[in-house]
């Protein structure tokens, strides 16, 4: 007899981010990874910027612990940070964050600044966007999403099949930096996040700036 194969509905509903994510959560560590900003979705990471945080509500200035590479803040709790970034030959970057820790996976939010070539006297601001936009992408639009696979723990088990949706957060280059499901059978989830996890989306723009998406992705299962 034949295997039967289920494919993931290659269909995602996308939101532009506006402000914060959502509930907050408890503490959690944030990592700022800086880049050269492009034109194309190229990834140059910068390791030697430098990293100044502040609480937006207290003004108080958040050091990198001893030990830590630059960009590495623990044990923050929620709320709205900005990330200043520095290196000689570009402008600074002041890199808005609006910390959610019930979006950390493993504990880390991970979060991008863009550096641009010029004077560090001059400020660029990477702000949430306020935009929302909302559109159907599909893997025809040369996004990358993978099959899950079944899990054996759910073979013979009674209604463990269907469709299994995942919230997920995609970041300036389309990849996915946080995956949850929301709805589906228990026994598929996990399947389903780790597939969610290892997709990649064309990276998304709004007036030439990269932002963070957010949207729900969904996969079939038939044993």
């Amino acid at each position: 007899m034949k295997k039967k194969q289920f494919l993931p509905i290659a269909i995602l509903m996308l939101f532009i981010l506006g402000g914060s994510l959502g509930a907050y959560g408890t503490t959690c560590d944030l990592n700022v990874s800086v880049y050269r900003y492009s034109a194309s979705p190229k990834e140059d990471l910068i390791n030697d910027a430098s990293i100044e945080l502040r609480n937006d509500r207290t003004y108080q200035w958040i050091k990198t612990l001893p030990g830590r590479q630059t960009g590495y803040f623990e044990k923050l709790g929620p709320g709205d940070y900005t990330a200043f970034v520095k290196k000689v030959g570009f402008k600074t970057t002041a890199r808005y964050v609006p910390l959610n820790c019930e979006y950390a996976f493993h504990g880390i939010v991970e979060e991008i600044a863009f550096l641009w070539d010029g004077v560090t006297d001059e400020t660029v601001g990477m702000d949430a966007s306020v935009w929302s936009k909302t559109e159907l992408v599909s893997m025809s639009d040369g996004t990358e999403i993978p099959v899950p696979k079944y899990p054996e723990s759910a073979r013979g088990v009674k209604k463990a099949s269907g469709p299994v949706a995942v919230y997920v957060l995609i970041n300036e280059f389309g990849r996915v930096a946080y995956a949850k499901a929301i709805k589906g059978h228990k026994l598929l989830r996990t399947s389903a996040e780790e597939a969610a996890r290892n997709a990649k989306f064309k990276q998304t723009k709004l007036k030439g700036m990269p932002v963070k998406i957010s949207g729900v992705l969904t996969f079939n299962f038939v044993p």
